[in-house]
């Protein structure tokens, strides 16, 4: 058993339909020292540090969370279990994450949420796949009643995902996949310390003491071939060492089907979560039977693989998927 922080928002707007609902809120990345926590970062908005390392904190969920809020419903966030020891987040450990945000629900009781509260659930990209697992593996908390998710962008297959993004602006991502890697167990953590260098190891470190937005400027659009002491670049490197490869299938989507109406929605020009792999996971839910919505974003692609072409998409389908959702909640 490991702690969890988190954030229980109360709407103070008009709710018509039945009883007032509550968003189940899992986070995208936004880094993972603590101090990048999204329950933190959302009461500051946005702060800039110069003392030691540029460190940017950057609260880009907020616009969701306050359309949420704005609609009449209370949200619960979940930040993402950290290991006790060292302190790192359990980076994209999907099942982790997704019975945090199921005990989100749950510790918000004692504030004031009553047991039998309708729960929708939201997440993107991270936040997109802890949301899955969690409704993969609803049994985990029979007791809280989600009647609908909106799923975007989850980055079902993280191995995938680790070899899509190296090089590009947010190359940062696989210091924290490494990071969250290396808390799991001895044996993992035995493969990846073998296989690093020393520019690796400095990477990983400066990335995981500053938020996202900072990772730019240490690993931005840089490769990870010197990251590992054979040069062959980190992605795939994890997925040929035996104990990563089991826990990246550990954490794999597709298993079994959500049992409440789920919208999910990737993008076409995707350079961050590849969209192959969200349309698979779209095809593995429906195959077993899931109440699927299915959206593409097509927005024309962004050169020069910032990341743009993940969350562009993101923001400017956020007044029809909060409407989605709320609409879900009503009935």
């Amino acid at each position: 058993t490991i702690t969890a922080t988190g954030a229980f928002l109360r709407s103070r707007r008009p709710w018509r339909g039945g009883p007032r609902p509550v968003v189940a809120f899992a986070p995208s990345t936004q880094g993972v020292a603590k101090h990048c926590d999204p329950s933190y970062s959302c009461s500051v908005g946005m702060s800039v540090s110069l003392d030691g390392p540029l460190d940017i904190v950057a609260s880009y969920e907020l616009p969701a969370l306050t359309m949420l809020l704005a609609a009449g419903a209370h949200v619960v966030l979940t930040d993402y279990p950290r290991d006790p020891d060292f302190g790192w987040q359990l980076y994209c450990d999907h099942p982790s994450g997704g019975r945090a945000l199921l005990d989100a629900v749950r510790a918000a009781r004692p504030l004031g949420l009553p047991e039998d509260t309708p729960v929708g659930m939201w997440g993107f990209s991270q936040g997109g796949a802890a949301v899955g697992m969690a409704l993969e593996r609803a049994d985990y908390a029979p007791d809280v009643r989600t009647r609908a998710a909106v799923v975007g962008a989850p980055p079902s297959r993280l191995n995938d995902v680790l070899t899509h993004l190296d090089g590009s602006l947010v190359t940062g991502v696989l210091s924290y996949a490494v990071a969250g890697l290396l808390v799991i167990s001895p044996e993992i953590r035995a493969e990846i310390l073998a296989s690093l260098s020393r520019e690796g190891m400095d990477h990983i470190l400066a990335d995981t003491t500053t938020c996202a937005v900072s990772s730019v400027f240490t690993s931005g659009w840089r490769g990870t071939s010197r990251w590992t002491r054979s040069g062959v670049p980190l992605g795939e490197l994890l997925d040929d060492l035996p104990h990563v490869a089991a826990e990246f299938d550990r954490r794999e989507l597709g298993t079994a089907a959500p049992s409440v109406p789920v919208l999910l929605w990737g993008s076409r020009h995707d350079d961050v979560v590849p969209a192959r792999q969200v349309r698979e996971l779209r095809d593995a839910w429906r195959g077993q039977g899931a109440e699927l919505t299915w959206l593409e974003d097509r927005t024309p692609r962004l050169p020069g693989r910032t990341g743009a072409n993940h969350f562009g998409p993101y923001y400017r389908r956020l007044p029809g998927n909060v409407g989605w959702l709320i609409d879900q909640l009503r009935r």
